[in-house]
């Protein structure tokens, strides 16, 4: 990622497919922001495993650059959207334990829709890992 500065971020994130990269649905994201689709769901306290791959959802979170480099900004307008998607594609679900896990992931992007700061959970576990910064003279 770059900025109008003589800087350059570098970030790496793991990427699996996942049940949103399979819905015709198109999530609108306000201008400098971008969406990045974890290859999971969060590991929550109380579940025996960490949901993942095409037959799960996962944790989408919004991405902004900042001077500090990309970083999880979240932006309410985008997680109604998802909660709604979320909301309509669980209810097919019959695995009790990814249910809960969808139920609480769908419980954060509630938060998340009405403004309130990310949990734990949540922080835990986004994959970003920022790898260097170049910079130069102009």
């Amino acid at each position: 990622m770059t900025t109008w500065a003589p800087r350059v971020f570098i970030a790496s994130t793991p990427f699996q497919y996942t049940r949103w990269h399979a819905l015709p649905a198109k999530v609108e994201v306000p201008k400098g922001t971008s969406i990045y689709i974890a290859p999971a769901a969060p590991f929550y306290k109380m579940l025996d495993k960490q949901y993942s791959g095409k037959d799960s959802y996962s944790f989408i979170y919004t991405i902004m650059l900042t001077p500090e480099g990309p970083a999880f900004v979240p932006v309410p307008s985008v997680y109604k959207q998802l909660a709604v998607l979320l909301k309509a594609g669980m209810h097919g679900e019959t695995s009790p334990k990814k249910r809960l896990a969808y139920v609480r992931m769908l419980t954060e992007f509630n938060r998340l829709a009405e403004g309130k700061a990310p949990q734990a959970d949540t922080l835990l576990n986004f994959p970003l890992e920022k790898l260097d910064t170049l910079t130069w003279k102009r």
